[in-house]
């Protein structure tokens, strides 16, 4: 545990002004109160403004403090580093230092890289290599694969790997086929489609109105003219 009083000793150490560090004290920090350690906090901030990771930063990722292990932060820099992602990506998710395990991380690159996944696209979503499993990932981009998604639109919805499970988007991918979706408009919207659970999906092509305009989205019928005839087969289908 640590005390308010020592928290603020060690802010005032590494240079917070002082309203940043009431504006600290001030927040909900239970969590970085409970679990936090005056010696181990100290090695954290020195590691994070010696990467130069503003204290501005720091001030709006606290979890980095609460949860966050010195030694794992380090390693963490350095696969970072050594994949050239750039300080500004990792400041926009800080998280990934928090919550991230640098042997895992390295292991995601190694799944990215082979499935010829941008630098640039990682850098917009590093919340993959904060909650994703290497293993995971390796099959979702197989099911992806086999149902045709490009790498494209794969790299627009990089949250699909981070928090996707592959047996439920292939499961996703089968309720779209019986009910004839193109691929392109599976493409066209690949985030909305996986990162919703199997049930929400499924729901959208029973009876009745419920997601009726998601349903007219993906048959092609929403946005734009359609014929007496479409729309009889819109209600023979909803019922």
């Amino acid at each position: 545990m640590i005390t308010k009083q020592e928290l603020r000793e060690v802010l005032q150490k590494y240079r917070f002004e002082e309203k940043q560090i009431d504006r600290i004290l001030n927040k909900k920090i239970k969590i970085l109160l409970k679990n936090g350690n005056k010696d181990k906090i100290d090695t954290i901030l020195q590691i994070l403004l010696n990467n130069s990771i503003s204290r501005e930063l720091i001030e709006k990722c606290l979890t980095v403090l609460a949860t966050g292990k010195a030694k794992e932060i380090e390693d963490i820099f350095k696969v970072l580093k050594d994949n050239e992602i750039s300080k500004e990506a990792i400041e926009r998710c800080l998280n990934v230092l928090a919550t991230g395990k640098a042997k895992e991380i390295e292991d995601i690159f190694k799944v990215l890289k082979d499935n010829e996944i941008s630098k640039e696209a990682i850098e917009r979503c590093l919340n993959v290599l904060a909650t994703g499993k290497a293993k995971e990932i390796e099959d979702i981009f197989k099911v992806l694969k086999d149902n045709e998604i490009s790498k494209e639109a794969i790299e627009r919805c990089l949250n699909v790997l981070a928090t996707g499970k592959a047996k439920e988007i292939e499961d996703i991918f089968k309720v779209l086929k019986d009910n004839k979706i193109s691929t392109d408009i599976i493409h066209n919207n690949l985030g909305f489609l996986l990162l919703n659970s199997l049930q929400e999906i499924q729901t959208i092509f029973t009876e009745g109105n419920v997601y009726l305009k998601r349903y007219m989205q993906l048959k092609g019928y929403y946005d734009k003219v359609i014929s007496e005839a479409e729309i009889q087969e819109i209600c023979k289908e909803k019922k």
